[in-house]
């Protein structure tokens, strides 16, 4: 189950045409002190963040959130981090808004999966197709082949190769790198766990 943002699609060629514009500025690493840190030397990597919520929950299906930043917003983003810091009225008005400055993919696993996989299995799944969706929408509104860093909240490394099926299709474009703490230190990730967890407070209405 997935629910991707495709309502205000627009194309990567702005994307494109900025950053040939501002190679040395590398404005597409959307951490929180984005101009003091590097995640790649390339500068059209695309960077995503991921979250989820309902590990640790007794009812209800857990739920992933990919998110990339548009970095055409990166200097007029609204004040986003540790979502478990925020006020549920700041969480939902980033929510409403966020295709405003972002693109997102948010997919759940179901109770049955959880039960069948393990939370660390089907926490992995859930990530999995987050990235996956968000993926290839992006390949879908751009011309250029794209390479994929995936910042990852933990220090755990999700073990995609679990699901091989889909993890071949995307496994040669992505990096998975993992930041303890990362809600407090990636935009994109703070981004992805506010998404992640009004998705869900949603549905448990």
């Amino acid at each position: 189950n997935s629910i991707l943002d495709i309502s205000h699609a627009t194309s990567l060629k702005f994307y494109q045409d900025w950053m040939k514009v501002n190679k040395k500025i590398k404005f597409q690493l959307p951490t929180i002190n984005f101009k003091k840190k590097v995640l790649s030397n390339n500068p059209f990597d695309v960077v995503l963040g991921v979250d989820e919520v309902g590990r640790g929950s007794w009812a209800g299906p857990l739920l992933a959130c990919a998110s990339f930043i548009l970095p055409e917003n990166f200097n007029d983003l609204p004040n986003i981090y540790d979502s478990k810091k925020m006020s549920k009225k700041n969480r939902r008005a980033i929510f409403n808004n966020a295709y405003i400055f972002s693109k997102y993919s948010i997919c759940s696993v179901s109770v049955e999966e959880i039960e069948y996989f393990g939370i660390n299995g089907a926490n992995d799944l859930a990530l999995l197709r987050a990235i996956f969706c968000l993926i290839k929408y992006i390949e879908k509104k751009s011309d250029t082949n794209q390479n994929f860093i995936i910042c990852v909240d933990g220090n755990r490394k999700p073990k995609f190769e679990n699901f091989n099926k889909l993890y071949s299709i995307i496994q040669d474009k992505i990096k998975v790198k993992c930041f303890v703490k990362g809600d407090t230190k990636i935009i994109s990730i703070a981004l992805s766990s506010i998404l992640a967890k009004e998705s869900r407070d949603i549905i448990m209405k």
